[in-house]
């Protein structure tokens, strides 16, 4: 398994928006759905004993809201949400209140050392977690929580899967911002210029100036530079989103002033500097096709049976890996 930095401030702010999921959804509810729902599904059927539920690395509980929506769900009485992160799960705030009671979320608590009881659950899982943490960790702690015929499931990336490729493209673009500051050094130079016109009688003076002229002329290379990057990318919502930041930060430093201009680009920097270092997570944790079966042997060899692996699509499209076994008795 990799060796991963741990990044928890990162992903702290990130689940501080309220965010159900990391990665993408195509369900009405916001959460998963498709291929990666039917995969849950068929976990908890197959399921003896539907008693208590552990949700390891859980970000803000996506996998327990999920679970919980499904009718083979019923008899369910416990889930507990682990995450390392400082975690926001909003959703729990419209959730009836007897549903809530089964619900406890631990955030800024390590995978590796679960504040929970041996044999205390039937039912352990993870969605797109395990694979970034110290692996025979995680196996010490699943193979201590679960029950004799617990399950233990997880869906993991795969490292040739669309949501893989898409974070290397996207990632691509974040380097190209980010690597250099011309574009956004020429963005700063372009809202001082923004700010002078919240002042009319300063148009015709800018419109003389040749520093201004000079500036506008770059602006507009970088933004036809930045639209054919965009044309030509199956995931260019980074730049489209860039290219409307800036656009109302123009707006911005005519109508609030240059520094809240500034403030807004500087943001919106600090968080494509956040989602360049979660994207390197998530390519870097994702699982070849013998590491997936080295991560299966593992579990084997750990009181861990019965582990089988399916490879999850949607249109075609490999979405993640699929993965289960059974604690079995000694």
């Amino acid at each position: 398994m990799k060796n991963l930095e741990k990044n928890e401030n990162v992903w702290t702010r990130y689940w501080s928006k309220g965010v159900i999921n990391s990665c993408f959804y195509d369900d009405p509810s916001g959460n998963y759905g498709g291929e990666i729902k039917n995969f849950w599904v068929s976990v908890v059927e197959r399921l003896s004993d539907k008693a208590s539920m552990l949700d390891l690395c859980t970000g803000n509980g996506a996998l327990i809201s999920l679970v919980m929506s499904l009718e083979q769900s019923e008899g369910f009485d416990k889930y507990v949400g682990v995450d390392l992160a400082s975690i926001q799960p909003i959703w729990l705030d419209k959730v009836e209140a007897e549903a809530k009671s089964k619900i406890k979320m631990l955030g800024n608590t390590a995978i590796e050392e679960l504040p929970v009881s041996d044999s205390e659950f039937s039912l352990v899982v993870s969605q797109f977690g395990v694979e970034y943490c110290e692996i025979e960790g995680v196996i010490h702690q699943v193979e201590r929580v679960l029950k004799n015929n617990g399950v233990f499931a997880a869906v993991i990336h795969h490292k040739e899967s669309l949501i893989v490729k898409n974070a290397v493209e996207e990632k691509a673009h974040l380097d190209y911002l980010l690597t250099s500051e011309t574009v956004k050094s020429t963005i700063e130079i372009m809202l001082g210029y923004m700010a002078k016109l919240k002042n009319k009688q300063n148009l015709k003076k800018i419109q003389a100036d040749a520093d201004a002229n000079k500036a506008k002329l770059q602006f507009n290379s970088q933004v036809d530079e930045l639209t054919k990057r965009a044309k030509a990318s199956h995931c260019p919502d980074v730049i489209y989103e860039l290219l409307d930041i800036v656009m109302l930060s123009f707006k911005a430093a005519q109508n609030e002033g240059l520094k809240f201009a500034k403030g807004t680009i500087n943001n919106f920097w600090s968080e494509l500097r956040d989602s360049r270092v979660r994207l390197e997570n998530l390519i870097n944790a994702s699982l070849t096709e013998s590491e997936i079966q080295n991560l299966i042997d593992k579990l084997h060899s750990n009181g861990l049976s019965e582990g089988s692996v399916v490879k999850l699509k949607e249109s075609n499209q490999l979405l993640a890996w699929g993965l289960s076994a059974k604690k079995v008795k000694k």
